[in-house]
């Protein structure tokens, strides 16, 4: 296995010296290098180099709205409390349990979506790993195929792309936790959100009932997705 990464390293060395590299053409390669990489014993500094110049090169020249990292990530983070702070003040003058449930999941997918990245960028920093900038794109999510994620693919998905180097330098387990603490902990914002709402109208109501099975539900077939397409899959790639 070994031989053969130096051999995949070395291919993408000559394009890059020669500068035939090309996104589309060799992205196949890349990531096979990638994934070498990832689950080598070692990968020498000049490797690692290599593979961040490409990586850099590749990211450059995608084509989505990106954002500066810092204002990213102020951005993000205000719109998650704001969005908090919407849904409590409704919930609070919303009478209608209908329409109650109905916000309880439009906020909770919309807080879910401006804070993961926010995650991955904190817990990202605490462990070493720096980030280039965020982005906004289609989700990747869309690619298990069915409903809701071939709905909520479609929408415009904040996410955040990673310095390749330092996450490379950083140990498995401190990969795997920045990918993976995500969509581990987001049911976190459910729960919160399932409490405001429990807290106006009670657990009487057997819509409410419904409404938290359906959440728990939710999350068990977003985690599977995750595993499958998402970031659990990308933490997947270090085993």
């Amino acid at each position: 296995m070994e031989q053969q990464g130096d051999e995949l390293f070395s291919q993408l060395h000559k394009k890059v010296k020669d500068g035939t590299l090309d996104r589309k053409k060799d992205w196949r390669l890349y990531q096979q290098v990638l994934r070498y990489a990832r689950k080598a014993p070692h990968v020498t500094e000049d490797q690692i180099q290599l593979l961040d110049k490409i990586d850099h090169l590749f990211y450059t020249g995608w084509k989505v709205p990106k954002i500066p990292i810092n204002i990213g990530t102020v951005i993000f983070t205000l719109l998650t409390v704001l969005l908090e702070i919407i849904y409590w003040y409704i919930i609070q003058n919303v009478n209608n349990i209908v329409v109650a449930i109905i916000l309880y999941f439009v906020f909770s997918i919309g807080t879910m979506s401006t804070s993961h990245v926010v995650i991955h960028w904190l817990i990202g920093k605490i462990l070493g790993i720096n980030f280039r900038s965020y982005f906004i794109f289609k989700s990747a999510m869309r690619k298990a195929g069915y409903f809701p994620f071939t709905l909520l693919g479609q929408l415009p998905t904040p996410g955040i792309k990673y310095e390749l180097r330092s996450f490379l330098r950083a140990t498995k387990w401190k990969r795997t936790l920045m990918l993976s603490a995500p969509p581990l902990l987001l049911i976190g914002f459910f729960a919160v959100n399932y409490w405001i709402l429990i807290e106006r109208f009670g657990m009487e109501n057997t819509l409410i009932v419904l409404s938290g099975l359906i959440t728990l539900l939710s999350y068990v077939i977003a985690t599977v997705a995750s595993y499958l397409y998402g970031d659990l899959a990308k933490a997947r790639m270090d085993y």
